[in-house]
């Protein structure tokens, strides 16, 4: 069911079994769309797209999510940020929109009055967001209410709440790029990418976060901190993810059985489960779907 406020052009709302949406915009104050949606079942996959002179931000509350910006891959994990540059081409790379909630803002800043800024001053905050060392990463959950608050503001519109969101939202991105420094001095992009290596040329085998972690001389509690800040993932569900990609390549031409056996799953219902929560889909359908010219 969609239904309309009270100027269709401004804000809509989808509501089903399947999902909620709210979006608005609210061009006057620079702000292209802002944003929330709750998936209770995977959603189609967002095709690659840019955003003309405008900035995203999204905020994962809840779920995980790929998503590619030039090519390149990042997984978004509940709790962090991405965010998207004037002109990047971004998508979610073929994967479906997964089960979760998340916010978003798309701001333009070369519009006049952004926020109610002068042009000088949305210029400065437009380069505090160019000068963010990440484009994912965690943030506090005080920070997140800004966008949270900030939406329920603009849908009960007035010229005060307009106020107090934009004022809310330059706190909200000020915020978020004190914390993308703090991520930044805790990252260790060597030991990451020896773990990386090391994962990829053993994805038949049984790999262990111990194993990671003498591989780069870091204490469990220690490693695990390192790689989730780094990556922006665990390191067990990153070693899932890749699994699971080579499992789409293999099931072109091998059953479900053997890929699951292949890629040292305890059960081809174990391997199921995972490839589903990643995918969005079961292995056998992702073959009926993808894999047409397989004959087992």
């Amino acid at each position: 069911m969609d239904y309309f406020g009270q100027d269709a052009e401004k804000i809509k709302i989808t509501s089903d079994k399947d999902r909620y949406r709210i979006m608005l915009s609210v061009e006057e104050i620079g702000i292209v769309c802002i944003g929330k949606y709750i998936n209770y079942f995977p959603d189609h996959a967002l095709s690659e797209h840019s955003h003309e002179g405008a900035v995203e931000i999204c905020y994962l509350e809840k779920g995980s999510q790929i998503y590619s910006v030039n090519n390149e891959e990042y997984i978004l994990n509940g709790g962090e940020v991405f965010i998207t540059l004037p002109h990047e081409l971004h998508s979610t790379t073929g994967y479906e929109q997964s089960r979760g909630s998340l916010y978003w803002i798309i701001l333009e800043f070369e519009k006049i009055n952004c926020l109610y800024l002068n042009d000088e001053n949305a210029e400065i905050l437009l380069s505090i967001i160019k000068s963010m060392p990440r484009r994912n990463f965690d943030i506090d959950k005080s920070v997140a209410d800004l966008l949270k608050e900030s939406l329920q503001l603009l849908i009960n519109d007035s010229n005060v709440n307009k106020l107090i969101a934009s004022a809310n939202l330059i706190k909200f991105i000020y915020e978020i790029a004190k914390q993308s420094v703090k991520v930044n001095e805790n990252i260790n992009l060597e030991a990451v990418e020896k773990c990386e290596d090391y994962i990829q040329n053993n994805l038949d085998k049984k790999i262990t976060i111990e194993n990671l972690a003498e591989l780069t001389n870091y204490s469990v509690p220690h490693f695990k901190t390192m790689f989730k800040k780094t990556t922006g993932i665990t390191p067990h569900e990153y070693i899932l993810r890749k699994k699971i990609e080579i499992a789409q390549f293999l099931l072109k031409e091998k059953s479900v059985t053997d890929v699951s056996y292949i890629l040292g799953f305890s059960s081809s219902q174990h391997f199921s489960k995972v490839f589903r929560q990643i995918t969005g889909v079961t292995p056998s359908k992702y073959r009926t779907d993808y894999c047409t010219d397989n004959k087992i």
